[in-house]
């Protein structure tokens, strides 16, 4: 075999074995990541909004307008709900936690309230007081039901709400009678009606029980939200006259006032109410059912 030949058929493969190496660099070379260009968020951006440009002309240009002002007052209106129940929710619980505060005191003593506070062992506690406004109020009997026992142990029970002792202790403000409206004020809305059938009396041997209210406890308001404010301390309830005139209620901003009713429950009532469908649900023993027109 001549030599050149053999040199040839010898040097084949180690031509072979380069080509492949070769073939492996380029194609590591095009799996190989390549750095990002700076700057690309920009072109991204710019196209998204040629998009949406485009978007707006081919509709026409103004007919993104006119959905937009077509459906800018349901937007409004929801907003508009959305404010109207956080308004709502604060001076909804804290009628509701007063409720079952009521509640709770008269599964401890077998009674409700008097519109002012009964001191227990009281020598004058069978007797109607002759002057009302100077007696501790009926939210002062609720404290310990309302998670405000602290308070309650340092108030002078058998003394007025205004004394030397109990003033200070008037002046602080008590969340659950607050007005959402000035939490700070010790004054509150909450506020009892009482005598002429309503559920509470000035006779504390008149003091009323759940099996007491013969129309029904989610026929009977228990609570309304007053226009006037008082102190939170005071005994300064609203007397009932079935022949009167009805007093204001709620707050000022408001079309609406809150009610609780004696089985606890919470409602929200038109100012506008019928006088005679609040005063049927004021009284407890009236025998009118009429309490599902107060609904809103």
């Amino acid at each position: 075999m001549p030599r050149d030949d053999y040199d040839d058929e010898d040097d084949r493969p180690t031509r072979r074995r380069r080509r492949d190496r070769d073939d492996d660099d380029r194609r590591d070379d095009e799996y190989a990541p390549r750095p990002r260009k700076k700057g690309g968020g920009g072109n991204t951006a710019v196209i998204v909004l040629s998009i949406i440009g485009g978007l707006v002309l081919f509709c026409g240009g103004g007919g993104a307008a006119i959905w937009f002002l077509s459906i800018k007052p349901a937007i409004d209106k929801v907003r508009q709900k959305i404010d109207e129940s956080a308004d709502q929710i604060g001076p909804k619980m804290k009628f509701k936690q007063v409720g079952i505060g009521a509640h709770n005191l008269e599964s401890a003593e077998g009674k409700f309230h008097a519109p002012y506070h009964i001191e227990p062992g009281s020598p004058v506690q069978n007797e109607t007081p002759t002057d009302l406004t100077s007696r501790l109020s009926w939210r002062v009997s609720l404290l310990p039901f309302v998670e405000q026992a602290a308070v309650y142990s340092r108030i002078r029970r058998n003394e007025a709400w205004d004394s030397p002792a109990n003033r200070p202790i008037s002046l602080e403000p008590i969340f659950v009678y607050t007005d959402v409206t000035n939490p700070t004020d010790p004054s509150t809305r909450i506020r009892c009606f009482y005598g002429n059938g309503a559920m509470f009396d000035a006779d504390p041997k008149k003091r009323t029980s759940i099996a007491g209210i013969k129309d029904g406890t989610s026929n009977t308001i228990m609570y309304a939200e007053s226009a006037d404010k008082v102190p939170w301390s005071q005994c300064n309830e609203i007397p009932f006259d079935p022949n009167g005139p009805l007093p204001s209620f709620g707050r000022p901003n408001s079309d609406k006032f809150f009610v609780t009713m004696a089985d606890g429950s919470v409602r929200m009532v038109r100012k506008n109410v019928d006088p005679i469908v609040m005063k049927a649900a004021i009284t407890k023993n009236g025998g009118e059912v009429m309490s599902t027109q107060l609904e809103d």
